[in-house]
């Protein structure tokens, strides 16, 4: 196959479509396809001569697009399969935009959805987009608050609502506390899945580094579903903790860009974090 347009194709049951298509070293393709959902679900993957998958797009809506960057030269699939089929005929027609260029060398545009450079980094998680106002994480009043060693002092018994969190800036908090202590996050998961940790913070007593976060922690939530909780008691504890603790927030994932209500850059949560004897 060439770059190009190409109408009128059709997917049926058990009857895949491949197309080859010859990259050199350096080099994209982009394949698009667009039908209606409703005569049947088709889904699209990119593959290399090993039949290795290397990128897809599936959903259940209309059109899908898969895009894949390589380093080596070579021949590469364009599969084009129907999931499920629907409607009063059997099979579905698509059309199909293929795309083929050298791959750029930074984040092209920072809210398409799509990792424009084949770095591994999409939209506002590429550095090139950090300077980009779409990607411009939301202030608190704790900030900057970026790392352990700015970990913003928090009071006990507090509920402070409308913190904000982005994958390129976490959020630390530092307090001192004896007994059961927890702490519990509010947010939406749909609008960015956000985690949590706590540390002794003798932990960093030697330096902070965000490479090289300490292994060990007193308690975690990291589910997949909105809010997370932390309870740890420190009267129980094997080893008994400096009675200082420090709180990393971090944004684990962005919204989905389906699901999301808001679709901003990050989310935004609510903490409180309490101490029982």
């Amino acid at each position: 196959m060439t770059p190009g347009t190409y109408t009128g194709l059709v997917s049926c049951p058990s009857d895949e479509d491949y197309f080859s298509i010859a990259l050199n070293g350096g080099q994209f393709v982009s394949a698009t396809v667009t039908f209606s959902d409703d005569e049947g679900d088709i889904d699209l993957r990119l593959k290399d001569s090993t039949d290795t998958v290397l990128v897809y797009g599936s959903s259940s809506s209309d059109n899908e697009v898969a895009a894949h960057g390589t380093d080596v030269s070579g021949t590469f699939y364009i599969n084009a399969r129907l999931v499920s089929d629907a409607g009063s005929v059997t099979g579905n027609t698509y059309d199909m935009e293929i795309e083929v260029g050298a791959i750029p060398t930074s984040e092209a545009d920072c809210t398409d959805d799509v990792d424009n450079d084949f770095d591994g980094d999409e939209d506002c998680a590429d550095d090139d987009c950090a300077s980009d106002a779409a990607c411009q994480c939301a202030t608190d009043p704790f900030e900057p608050n970026n790392g352990a060693d700015v970990a913003a002092t928090l009071g006990l018994g507090t509920t402070n609502s409308n913190l904000s969190v982005c994958s390129n800036d976490d959020d630390w908090y530092s307090f001192s506390a004896s007994g059961v202590i927890t702490a519990a996050l509010t947010f939406s998961d749909v609008e960015g899945d956000v985690d949590v940790r706590l540390y002794d913070a003798a932990e960093f007593a030697t330096g902070f580094d965000p490479d090289n976060l300490p292994s060990s922690t007193l308690g975690y939530g990291t589910s997949v579903s909105d809010d997370e909780t932390i309870t740890y008691d420190s009267t129980g504890a094997t080893t008994p903790p400096s009675g200082d603790y420090v709180l990393r927030v971090y944004l684990y994932a962005d919204d989905d860009s389906t699901n999301c209500v808001t679709c901003a850059w990050g989310n935004t949560y609510g903490l409180t974090v309490t101490a029982t004897p």
